[in-house]
């Protein structure tokens, strides 16, 4: 009785001996492809695993050391893709955490300068604030905003350095040292 007629037949002692004459050539080939001795050692088990399982439809004329080293290079190349394929998908998973913790991060960021610029604009005087309102929410230049308000320019760009040192001031009390730039100063 040939092996594969033995492993046909159920007998596990069979597999041992394919396994004690083989074991070390999958494990090579497996390496060869992975050059990572644990991954090698889980296709060498899979493999074994695969031939006990696919042993009921196994050419008996078939030469076992064909069949072993498909099965390995399969195997391994599946790991391999699958190796490959893992950082990528953590990569994009990172990059795709980092994005959403940004958006989250700059909503957050817009929601405190605009309500810290609404605390300012409540505490600027009332023509500050129509000077400003005026810029922001209607785009006027500084002498569209003098001729609506029948002042002179200058006392308009007066009025931009206030607010501009109000702002400054406001935003520095809580937190934010640095200089803003709002369109509604150019």
């Amino acid at each position: 009785m040939t092996i594969i007629q033995r492993l046909k037949s159920d007998d596990q002692t069979a597999l041992k001996e394919i396994f004690e004459q083989f074991g070390e050539e999958v494990y090579a080939v497996a390496f060869r492809f992975l050059r990572d001795r644990y991954d090698a050692e889980d296709v060498v088990q899979s493999v074994f695993l695969k031939l006990w399982n696919a042993r009921a439809s196994m050419d008996e004329l078939g030469a076992v050391w064909s069949l072993l080293y498909v099965i390995t290079k399969r195997l391994a190349l599946n790991k391999l893709r699958d190796r490959m394929a893992k950082p990528m998908n953590e990569q994009l998973a990172e990059t795709l955490e980092i994005v959403h913790d940004i958006a989250a991060d700059s909503r957050v960021l817009s929601r405190e300068i605009a309500d810290i610029e609404a605390v300012v604009i409540d505490r600027l005087p009332k023509q500050q604030r129509m000077i400003y309102l005026l810029r922001r929410d209607e785009g006027l230049s500084y002498k569209e905003i003098s001729e609506k308000l029948n002042i002179s320019p200058n006392t308009v760009r007066n009025h931009v350095v206030e607010c501009l040192k109000a702002f400054r001031k406001g935003f520095r009390k809580y937190g934010y040292h640095f200089l803003l730039f709002f369109s509604f100063f150019n």
